[in-house]
């Protein structure tokens, strides 16, 4: 940002705010130097809306997790989370993308593409289609539910049955009343303690789920 400036002639705060609208616009290529203009002199600027690409999770390994069988417990449980703030915020996923990161061993990493969904059972099976690593030595483990969009877009398909959506639904009633590992895969069970802490995201308010 400093050099940005400093190319043109911009070397003190002072100097920056005497800068015109026309000046901030060319200084950062376009309508982000106006809205920067705005903001130094206090005026509201709207923002354009933020559209979301994918949600997800990752986690750096404790210790007594760097094996297949705690790497597969915590990468099942960050994606019952990441599926349950999904429907929260009403978005549909198409691709399951799922990654290990090892000290020793190269990047790992697999997805699957699929009609839109948001039904954490489907994305367990999609995700065992998947989870075949052949690292041994995992340090991080993410995974991503990609592609999203929003739940008024879906056309809904005629062949899922209504009992399995009141099931996501119940499941997700339980864990907000009781505590968000109330119901959990039993792949996932050994991984509920270690992930019960919450972190702060990068994101709005919102997303302290």
């Amino acid at each position: 940002m400093e050099a940005r400036f400093h190319r043109y002639g911009v070397h003190t705060t002072a100097e920056m705010y005497q800068l015109r609208m026309e000046d901030m616009r060319q200084v950062f290529g376009g309508i982000v130097g106006e809205r920067w203009w705005k903001s130094l002199r206090g005026e509201i600027v709207d923002l354009p809306p933020i559209r979301r690409s994918q949600i997800g999770h990752s986690s750096v390994l404790a210790p007594e997790f760097r094996n297949y069988e705690g790497a597969t417990a915590v990468v099942y449980r960050m994606l019952e989370k990441a599926a349950e703030r999904m429907r929260h915020e009403g978005y549909h996923a198409q691709r399951l993308e799922v990654h290990i990161i090892s000290a020793t061993e190269p990047y790992w990493t697999r997805h699957a593409d699929f009609l839109p969904c948001n039904r954490t059972r489907r994305f367990i099976k999609i995700l065992g289609s998947l989870w075949h690593p052949t690292i041994k030595t995992p340090k991080s483990v993410g995974v991503n539910l990609q592609k999203i969009m929003p739940d008024a877009d879906v056309t809904l398909n005629m062949f899922d049955e209504p009992r399995r959506v009141a099931l996501e639904d119940a499941i997700d009633r339980l864990n907000r009343r009781y505590g968000r590992t109330t119901v959990t895969s039993g792949t996932a069970l050994r991984a509920t303690q270690y992930l019960s802490h919450e972190r702060i995201p990068f994101g709005k308010p919102g997303d302290f789920r």
